[in-house]
């Protein structure tokens, strides 16, 4: 069976596209990307929201496309392709998704209400409002009285869902008006007004505050590869991350995965179903999407497409690409708002032990208009009550009101851990609702009693080294934390014999446990730091191998935290395979084979006998006489000595028998000149040999002498930096 290759491109939105070819994936993941928003497509959960984005998000097109149709009081999109049959030339195969849909014509994008009369999209490519004419509902829809989703009659588009230009003004314009402490390419967004507000319509809020949550829906509208509107599904949010690129401060941004961006995608709306709020939409350069082509086995030269994005490491396990960098709360501020306004908008979390006392008992919330829209907002304020059978933690008088534009009301909600009888997680709401535009905000305020969690600082190596003892390092330390006002109790245990915690053997019951108890944090003893050393003669005994353990360290509460294992586990290595011992030299290497060779010796402290050997060595040219800054030495100029601890002595490396045509290792060697050597007993040797076979079969232990000699006499003179002993042992005692 052959096997047909796959192309991943990466695509960026841009006004003209550009292609990057990137390697394949080695564990593709197909995700679902766009629907048509019709019918089941818009059902569920999360469906008044879903239909509030599609009503929002419309075609921003040329007005010159946009023809009087045939019938009074519609137009006609003068401007069609053929269909939608290729993306990048690939030819696809018949029965894709979408596959033949009638296509809009190149130079549009897609713009989303945020008031009754602002409109925002991308700003790319000398954005000019007046350039486009606004047109809604170019999608699919169930007509009065039918059963089924028709498509949208290009040549029949009501005039009552077109906005012609002149527009209003533009309101805020990045990256061209954008304050120069953070100008940057990567905010892409514009608003400006409409000269009439469409008041049948809902908008969509920009987020102003707060942020995403793990767990919230999101979902993007717009016109890929200019087809009739689409949403996009299974759009997910992963976390935030910190963009410190470009001239700006950093900001923190959303990271999303599982969406695809197609030709037409700028200025789509990404939006937060849950939360109710415009996250950050599709700009320039930096918003792409991942594409894989499947050629197809049935029909050569055709494709079928899937949304595909490499891993990504800050976020494991997670296939993500990026939309609009720039933060949209700092273009938010720039753009009036017509909702109701509500901060803050994060969760409150508040820990404390069992019967402990709340730090803040009061958090006041305000409502506000922007001073910067003519409507009032009617609202309302309440307490959402408790899950059934958990206490009331919150208190506010219920009430509703008129706010008018440049005005507030203040909001506290109060605090009380009272009824509280048992340690365990608490949960309870705040509700703020717009009743003008039907938007709504909940804050969830959660209280932390009697938890109990821990936190493991490791070392930065967790290895013991060394064919036999004395091994290295002697001891390998944890440290232990208790991040929480209630005390805990850890408990740490291992099987390995070989290992001791705290001085303590492994029993013959085969498990050793040892207890530590943590106090609560902030007070005398919240941590500790735990010994790791090797019982020596049980870690001789083992082979001569990479040998591995567990240490198991567990809460033995029983109120630990629900947000963290209780139980965890660190590995611990005592690696026998070899030993390295070394030192540094930084010295001259004086030139002439009349003159002392340049001494340095390392100690071993094990006894084993040796069974493999390598030896490394560092150089730079004399500084003194390279004014140049290329500190490196000649290597035909070298020879290298190395003495045992018995006295044994043999040249491992002739400078002058290197052939021209000896491998060099990529990244260590450059032609004559070094910076790094290292000889061993494989295949990179000079033809006569490292004479590093003298040594096997000989005791380890002892001192360790290395000789460098620089036998040639010319300018370039060299300095040794360091050098290291890489030993491997043998089971059993020397041969006699």
């Amino acid at each position: 069976m052959n096997t047909i290759p796959k192309t991943l491109l990466t695509r960026c939105i841009l006004a003209a596209f550009a292609l990057t070819a990137i390697a394949p994936v080695a564990t593709a993941q197909t995700f679902p990307d766009w629907v048509s928003p019709c019918g089941t497509a818009i059902g569920g959960a999360d469906m008044g929201e879903k239909t509030r984005l599609i009503r929002a998000t419309a075609a921003l097109l040329p007005p010159s496309q946009l023809v009087p149709s045939d019938v009074p009081g519609y137009y006609r999109l003068s401007a069609q392709t053929g269909g939608f049959t290729s993306i990048f030339g690939y030819p696809l195969v018949p029965g894709v998704q979408f596959y033949g849909e009638p296509q809009m014509s190149p130079n549009g994008r897609a713009g989303y209400l945020v008031a009754p009369d602002i409109i925002v999209t991308a700003s790319h490519g000398q954005f000019d409002q007046n350039a486009y004419a606004i047109v809604f509902d170019m999608r699919p829809q169930i007509p009065v009285g039918g059963t089924s989703c028709q498509p949208p009659d290009f040549d029949h588009i009501p005039a009552a869902n077109i906005i012609f230009p002149p527009h209003g003004p533009v309101l805020a314009d990045f990256p061209d008006s954008i304050p120069s402490t953070i100008t940057d390419s990567r905010f892409d967004y514009a608003a400006f007004r409409l000269t009439t507000p469409r008041t049948d319509r809902s908008f969509l809020r920009l987020r102003r505050d707060g942020d995403p949550q793990l767990g919230d829906h999101h979902a993007m509208a717009g016109h890929p590869e200019r087809l009739a509107q689409k949403l996009s599904k299974d759009v997910g949010f992963v976390g935030m991350m910190t963009d410190a690129l470009g001239s700006r401060p950093p900001t923190v941004v959303p990271r999303y995965r599982n969406y695809a961006l197609l030709d037409g995608s700028s200025g789509s709306p990404l939006y937060n179903l849950t939360k109710g709020f415009v996250e950050t939409s599709v700009g320039s350069p930096v918003g792409f999407g991942c594409m894989q082509f499947d050629a197809s086995t049935s029909m050569p030269g055709y494709y079928s497409f899937s949304n595909v994005c490499p891993a990504d490491a800050a976020f494991p396990g997670t296939y993500t690409s990026l939309l609009n960098m720039g933060s949209i709360k700092t273009f938010a501020a720039e753009v009036p708002a017509a909702e109701l306004l509500v901060t803050p908008l994060q969760d409150v979390i508040q820990v404390i032990p069992f019967g402990g006392t709340l730090a803040s008992t009061s958090f006041p919330y305000e409502l506000r208009v922007d001073g910067r829209t003519t409507a009032s907002v009617d609202y309302s304020a309440s307490v959402v009550p408790p899950a059934p059978g958990n206490p009331t933690l919150l208190s506010m008088s219920s009430s509703s009101g008129t706010l008018l534009p440049g005005t507030s009301a203040t909001k506290t909600v109060t605090v009380s851990s009272a009824a509280i009888a048992r340690c365990g997680v608490y949960e309870q709401s705040v509700s703020f609702a717009d009743t003008t535009h039907n938007f709504g905000d909940r804050i969830k305020h959660r209280l932390e009693v009697g938890l109990t969690d821990f936190q493991i600082e490791a070392p930065a190596s967790n290895r013991f080294q060394g064919v036999a003892s004395p091994y290295l390092p002697p001891q390998v330390q944890y440290t232990l934390r208790n991040p929480r006002p209630t005390a805990v109790r850890v408990e740490v245990s291992t099987t390995a014999a070989w290992l001791r915690i705290d001085g303590q053997s492994v029993p013959p019951s085969g498990t050793l446990l040892v207890g530590y108890d943590l106090s609560a944090q902030g007070t005398p003893g919240d941590s500790v730091v735990i010994t790791m050393a090797l019982d020596n003669a049980q870690a001789n005994a083992l082979p001569i191998a990479e040998n591995s353990a567990n240490l198991v360290f567990s809460d033995t509460s029983r109120c630990h935290n629900p947000d963290s294992d209780s139980q965890r586990t660190e590995a611990i290595v005592l690696d026998k395979r070899d030993l390295t011992v070394g030192a540094e030299i930084l010295a001259l290497v004086p030139e002439a084979a009349t003159l002392d060779p340049t001494v340095s010796t390392v100690n071993v402290s094990q006894a084993f006998c040796v069974g493999d050997i390598e030896v490394s060595a560092g150089f730079v040219r004399d500084p003194t006489l390279n004014g140049n800054g290329i500190f490196q030495f000649w290597k035909p100029d070298l020879d290298l000595y190395l003495i045992n601890p018995a006295g044994l002595r043999a040249q491992i490396w002739d400078g002058a028998a290197e052939p021209s045509n000896w491998p060099y290792e990529p990244g260590v060697y450059g032609g004559y000149s070094i910076t790094s050597l290292r000889v061993n007993r494989g295949a990179l040797l000079p033809p006569s040999g490292s004479n590093l076979d003298t040594f096997l079969n000989h005791p380890a232990a002892g001192t360790w002498t290395l000789q460098i000699a620089d036998q040639v006499v010319n300018s370039v003179r060299g300095m040794a930096t360091h050098w290291q002993l890489k030993l491997k042992g043998t089971p059993g005692a020397c041969p006699p």
